[in-house]
């Protein structure tokens, strides 16, 4: 018990005087699992640049103000037990390049500023409760990955996601996403990876998506897709059926009887 009760010293002694020292300029904690929430004082942290604290067991909220520190450019609060609101300030992050938040309980919706912040080219929120709407997708200039699978989330694919021009990889699965695919992620001039799988997205696939040279991955199954397949382009003559499985409406040029097979996967 005297051993137990030394370690939990230790633990917040070590949140609280990290938070109080502004010299700290990265920060990354060890297997040793911390808990307790993150002080409010860890704002005062102005030289801090790289802040690692993934696969921990901290809980409460994301102080207010993070996302204002000057330096802070690689944010990995993964895995652990952060609740509440995500502070907006986040969105107007200078200098933020990589934001994961991850496996956490957040039960909240993304801050509509969220893609705003100017340097960030990771956003990773994956199995982590967010409710409500995708943010419209204002900014966005610099990302190249969104990772939002296995959430809440609800509404449609906002259609500005088009101005994300830099977007290589795009993961809204497992999710309850309703309306279209909107066309505009076809015309997304390096989009490689594409998985919308286990929605209720309504709809044709984009025909558009043929013409995309870049695509390396494409996932729509278990949507209410329906229509034509697209028949060209890079990858799809040779994509695997269960990319279109458990949409009963879609269906391949050729064979009917093939696709029905492919697209229910029976």
């Amino acid at each position: 018990m005297g051993r137990r009760l030394k370690q939990l010293a230790l633990r917040a002694q070590f949140l609280q005087i990290f938070a109080k020292e502004t010299s700290f300029t990265s920060s990354f904690c060890s297997p040793t699992k911390f808990f307790g929430s993150l002080p409010d004082s860890l704002v005062n942290c102005t030289s801090l640049y790289r802040f690692r604290i993934q696969d921990n067991q901290l809980n409460g909220s994301i102080p207010y103000g993070f996302g204002l520190l000057p330096n802070l450019s690689f944010v990995d609060l993964s895995k652990n037990n952060f609740t509440g609101e995500i502070p907006e300030d986040l969105g107007n992050s200078q200098q933020l390049h990589f934001l994961n938040i991850s496996v956490n309980y957040f039960y909240t919706a993304l801050p509509k500023n969220i893609w705003s912040a100017p340097n960030l080219q990771i956003f990773s929120a994956s199995s982590c409760k967010l409710k409500s709407k995708i943010p419209d997708f204002i900014g966005c200039i610099s990302l190249y990955k969104i990772e939002l699978q296995e959430n809440l989330l609800d509404g449609s694919i906002p259609w500005d996601i088009g101005h994300c021009e830099r977007l290589l990889s795009l993961n809204l699965s497992l999710n309850s996403l309703t309306g279209i695919i909107p066309l505009e992620i076809s015309t997304l001039p390096a989009i490689a990876d594409v998985d919308l799988s286990r929605n209720f997205l309504t709809g044709s696939i984009p025909s558009n998506f043929a013409n995309c040279s870049t695509l390396q991955s494409f996932n729509v199954s278990y949507n209410l897709l329906t229509g034509p397949i697209p028949a060209s382009g890079t990858i799809f003559p040779n994509l695997h059926p269960s990319s279109f499985s458990g949409n009963q409406g879609l269906v391949r040029w050729g064979s009917a009887e093939a696709v029905r097979r492919g697209c229910t996967g029976a």
